[in-house]
């Protein structure tokens, strides 16, 4: 029986990086020789076939919805032996390693898209996702543009006429040059494999998305301009409550999902990988949401690049 490297002509694990590249296929991990049991993400998004690719940034967008920088950020104190900065926004749960500027290049995680319940919100809404910057502004204040690029899943509820609907999407976005914009369809349940990262060719810095729906095999890869607007000073692994029309939406009831491989490559010349919580040279922020009646979401570490979101608002 034919193996799968051999089906594609090359093995993905030793193949040259350009090689990778030309096929659509993201970054090896650059740990994977020294420890490929912490690479199941990439190692199913290499090799579960593709269904389906999207390979430019077009796409149908979602009017009036935008998953932007943090917001209302309020450091709370330590956790973690001191590790961690607790902290609370009003849209963002989740993890963020704010460096220094310019020296984080490529950010990614695995994860299952989350099974939504109803709310007495409505509409609500809940976005899963990976990217860079945005995030909190201590270490460099300067260097904050307010860009964030980033992709992953989208979760939706609503309810007309006593008819229960859910929406589930995956998206990516480069805020706040567009709003939220579909890529293709996904399903509760389906295992997600999402990365963005600094690309240079010819002296043009692109910002690469690559999402792939490890389930249904629909994947997206691809690449647009930004030059210096991409920052690179802090990576996240987040669950957001989007501005919808200007306004912060309610949180649907995403009830829990879990990220892992939560990963970063960093560096300005080399890179090296750091697995989360294990970041080396960065303020780490732990981030819990915060609205309006008390904490709507939160996150927590459960182990190496393991990431547990928790659903909180009640109704």
């Amino acid at each position: 029986m034919e193996s799968v490297a051999a089906s594609l002509g090359f093995d993905p694990r030793t193949a040259p990086e350009s090689v990778l590249e030309s096929h659509n296929l993201p970054p090896r991990p650059d740990d994977f020789a020294t420890n490929p049991a912490a690479s199941l993400g990439w190692l199913k998004a290499v090799f579960t076939p593709t269904t389906s690719l999207v390979t430019t940034a077009s796409g149908t967008v979602v009017p009036g919805v935008y998953n932007g920088p943090i917001q209302n950020l309020k450091i709370t104190g330590t956790v973690n032996n001191g590790l961690n900065v607790q902290s609370e926004s009003s849209n963002w749960s989740g993890y963020d390693a704010a460096g220094i500027q310019g020296t984080i290049n490529t950010v990614r995680a695995y994860w299952t898209v989350p099974t939504l319940s109803p709310t007495s919100a409505n509409p609500a809404y809940s976005g899963t996702w990976v990217g860079i910057d945005g995030g909190p502004c201590e270490k460099n204040p300067v260097s904050c543009d307010g860009n964030v690029y980033q992709d992953g899943t989208a979760q939706t509820f609503s309810s007309s006429g006593g008819v229960n609907h859910f929406t589930y999407i995956g998206w990516w976005e480069e805020y706040p040059y567009n709003a939220e914009t579909e890529l293709f369809p996904v399903n509760p349940g389906d295992e997600m494999y999402g990365t963005f990262w600094k690309n240079i060719q010819n002296d043009t810095v692109y910002g690469q998305y690559y999402l792939k729906d490890l389930t249904t095999g629909a994947t997206s890869n691809f690449a647009i301009v930004v030059g210096s607007n991409l920052v690179g000073n802090s990576g996240e692994w987040i669950v957001e409550a989007p501005m919808v029309n200007g306004s912060r939406a309610e949180l649907a009831d995403y009830g829990s999902t879990e990220m892992t491989e939560a990963e970063l490559v960093s560096g300005s010349t080399t890179t090296y990988y750091d697995q989360w919580p294990a970041v080396s040279s960065y303020d780490l922020y732990e981030i819990e949401m915060v609205g309006a009646s008390g904490v709507d979401s939160e996150a927590s570490d459960v182990g190496t690049g393991e990431i547990m979101f928790q659903w909180e608002a009640s109704d």
